[in-house]
Formats: C-alpha cells, structure tokens, sequence
C-alpha cells in the first residue's frame, strides 16, 4: 500500500509535467502554446551602471545590441557584448553591471516553458532574433487591432529561432 501511493504520486507529477509542456499533441499533430508577453521594452544603459540583484516570476530575455559588461544569474559571472542574449528563467537571482555604455532589448514571458538554462549565449542567428524583437517592440507601440495576439506569435517565433541558434 505504501508503494503504490507513491507510485500514484509519481504518474501524478509525470502527468501534469507531461500536460504542461510546451507541445501538445492532438491526433498526431503538434501545437505549440503560445507564450503570453508581459512587457517588451528598450533601453539604454549608461557606462557603469549597475542593476541589482533580483527576480521574477516569469522568463526575462536580454538582447544586447551593443556595449559590454558582465552578469550574475544564479551565482555564476558571465560576460556580455554585442550579439548576446541572457536568458534567465523564472525565479532565477541576477544582477547585471555595464562596463561600457549598452542598448539592450528585454522582454519577459509567462509560461514560456523552454529546455533553455539560464545564461548568456551567443546565437549564430542573432540578427534574426534582433529583428523578430524590433517587431514586437514596433507592435507593442502601434496597439492595433490583435496587436497582443501578434507580439505572442513573434515571441513564440523567437523561442523556436533561438533554440535552434544556441
């Protein structure tokens, strides 16, 4: 008896990890569900600036379109410059410091449910994801009509481009 509650426990836990992941499948086909985006924003660091040790209860991305410095996301130091992109999972201590003056993009996710670690990476295709993250921006600006629907469907797009860029 005191095995099988276990056992019921753990198809429990399998089950709605399982329910909770990013692709769902409905007769043989795969959908993916679309992150919702909280809030997509540039911004222009100065020389030295220092950004304080915090979190979030969602998935924060960090284009760095220029400039350089150095972050620490879960502990560990990592060292930015153009082309890279930090990528900090919910929950997640960092802190960022900018040696040199920097542009950055960011953007955050709910249920964003990615196999990406947190980091700092340098895609091969930054210049793609660069302007998949302009065109949010522009569209978060203009609020047309099913201009929320269109940022998600650009951050969806982002997600897959990125994956497959690291």
């Amino acid at each position: 008896m005191f095995l099988l509650y276990y056992l019921v426990k753990f198809i429990d836990k399998f089950r709605t990890q399982f329910y909770n992941n990013i692709y769902t499948t409905y007769q043989g086909a795969i959908y993916m569900e679309i992150p919702e985006l909280l809030y997509i924003t540039r911004f222009s660091r100065r020389k030295h600036d220092r950004i304080a040790e915090h979190l979030h209860d969602h998935t924060e991305f960090v284009l760095y379109t220029n400039g350089s410095g150095t972050t620490l996301i879960s502990g560990r130091e990592y060292v930015f410059s153009d082309g890279c992109i930090a990528v900090i999972n919910k929950n997640t201590l960092h802190s960022e410091y900018h040696i040199t003056g920097a542009d950055v993009i960011f953007f955050s996710l709910h249920n964003a449910d990615i196999s990406i670690r947190s980091g700092i990476y340098r895609p091969d295709n930054f210049p793609v994801l660069l302007k998949i993250a302009m065109r949010a921006y522009a569209e978060s600006k203009a609020t047309e009509y099913g201009f929320n629907k269109l940022i998600s469907i650009k951050a969806a797009e982002f997600l897959i481009l990125l994956e497959r860029g690291i």
